[in-house]
């Protein structure tokens, strides 16, 4: 699919959107690659701003060739056997499938466990837009009822000009939120089976398994962040120096600080700084004054943060900004932020750094804090909140600047720990990683000294202050 869609883009010089899912984006598999082939071009860019600049002169020309382009994309869609295909194709039909992306693959799996393989055809669309009208109309015609399978939003169903047999989102067949899981395509095949008296075979059920998995009692444990995050301790320091605030957040690991009761909002990439200063203007607007303290990821602040804040100096806002600096991307795979001067493929690059592009936003007030330092950076973010509270205060932001603990695992010297457990605190909020050990033969939790980072926070955070260090390790009673 791929080298079909550099292939259009090369051809019609107009940009290709391969439009996976969240199911095909987690998941792996093993490939191997073909030859890539090199391409010798030199860099030419060829003057024609009657194409190139959408100016109001030029706009209703571009328009028309924009249309003409996919009229011509849409008859190659059309002849696209290799993306638009029908399998077990029929004269007729009761009930046909069109399917596009994963929904297809689903289906696929769940027509043999059904008894269905031979009953039912299945339209694969691989080139939703431009719609490939002359595959779709004629299967149509074969099936006197069509149910659409695709995630997300209805993009296949919309453009299907007859919808009177028509099974889909819009009607409410396919649930319009959440995953099209394997488990909700087979119960809606199976009920449309039956509607039409199509015979089906029993749809599998997972209530044994799900019986089964209950039996074994094992707790529910919620994503948290890892043993020995710095991110941890800044959310828990932030917490303790104002525990009625509120905390806008942004998107990354540090969204887990919700378990913490450290994050109220979580919207889109930078939202955190914009959010945080509508509360401000909100709240100052009403004469009160709350504290707002919000907090972004060093890489989101990189990427979408910056032009947020510099719209809060602009407008008067005066509220604590939190920069979680691991010196990392860390969710997404470990890729070097800008300050860390390294490119994404690994060449050296420039160094740009977080207090240079915060003091050109306009703040005067900026401090570099270490989260480990919770005493410190209580006291720090106390004294930020102070400062946004005077006449001439403004904006202040706190940089909590220390490595993610996974990346630099092994560049930390971890000296083997003795752990002593007598009883286990209770684990509501987002406490490091605890197993089942065996201690005079019966089952008692211990630590991991895997993946123990000696940072103390689990000491410090305990909320019944169970846990203390000794010489020999840490200890809970």
């Amino acid at each position: 699919m791929l080298p079909i869609a550099f292939n259009l883009s090369e051809k019609f010089e107009i940009p290709v959107i391969l439009r996976p899912v969240l199911r095909v984006s987690h998941a792996q598999q093993t490939i191997t690659f073909n030859p890539i082939p090199r391409i010798e071009r030199k860099a030419n860019f060829p003057r024609n701003p009657q194409r190139w600049s959408a100016t109001p002169r030029f706009r209703f020309i571009l328009h028309k060739q924009l249309n003409m382009k996919l009229q011509k994309i849409a008859e190659e869609f059309n002849s696209m056997i290799s993306l638009n295909f029908i399998e077990n194709d029929r004269e007729k039909a009761v009930l046909g499938i069109i399917a596009g992306g994963i929904g297809y693959a689903i289906a696929r799996d769940i027509l043999p466990e059904l008894g269905l393989q031979k009953d039912i055809p299945i339209l694969k669309i691989g080139t939703p837009f431009p719609f490939p009208t002359e595959v779709v109309e004629p299967f149509i015609q074969k099936c006197d009822h069509i149910l659409i399978l695709e995630e997300t939003e209805p993009v296949i169903e919309l453009q299907i000009r007859d919808k009177s047999k028509i099974y889909g989102r819009l009607d409410g067949m396919i649930p319009n939120e959440g995953e099209m899981l394997p488990e909700v395509i087979t119960q809606v095949i199976s009920n449309l089976c039956k509607r039409y008296s199509i015979p089906v075979g029993e749809v599998p059920s997972t209530e044994s398994l799900e019986k089964m998995v209950a039996g074994l009692g094992l707790p529910i444990r919620r994503p948290t962040l890892c043993s020995g995050c710095p991110h941890r301790s800044s959310f828990y320091a932030l917490k303790k120096a104002f525990p009625n605030g509120i905390f806008p957040s942004d998107i990354g690991c540090y969204t887990l600080g919700m378990n913490m009761e450290s994050v109220d909002t979580c919207h889109d990439m930078g939202a955190a700084i914009t959010i945080a200063s509508g509360l401000y203007q909100a709240y100052h607007q009403d004469g009160k004054e709350i504290p707002i303290i919000a907090t972004i990821g060093d890489s989101t602040f990189y990427h979408s943060g910056a032009q947020g804040l510099l719209n809060a100096v602009y407008n008067g806002a005066k509220f604590i900004l939190v920069i979680l600096d691991n010196s990392i991307t860390a969710m997404t795979g470990m890729q070097p932020t800008p300050e860390s001067g390294v490119t994404a493929d690994g060449h050296p690059g420039t160094s740009l750094s977080i207090e240079e592009l915060v003091k050109g936003c306009g703040v005067k007030y900026i401090r570099v804090v270490n989260p480990y330092d919770i005493k410190v950076m209580i006291r720090e973010t106390q004294k930020a909140y102070k400062y946004t509270q005077q006449p001439d205060g403004g904006m202040a932001v706190l940089i909590a600047r220390y490595p993610c603990i996974i990346y630099q695992k092994e560049q930390l010297k971890v000296n083997p720990i003795k752990v002593e457990i007598r009883h286990l605190p209770p684990p509501e909020r987002g406490l490091p990683q605890v197993k089942s050990g065996e201690m005079d033969k019966s089952l008692l939790p211990v630590f991991q000294d895997e993946v123990c980072g000696q940072c103390d926070t689990c000491m410090i955070q305990c909320p019944e202050g169970a846990i203390s260090k000794t010489e020999d390790g840490y200890v809970i009673d």
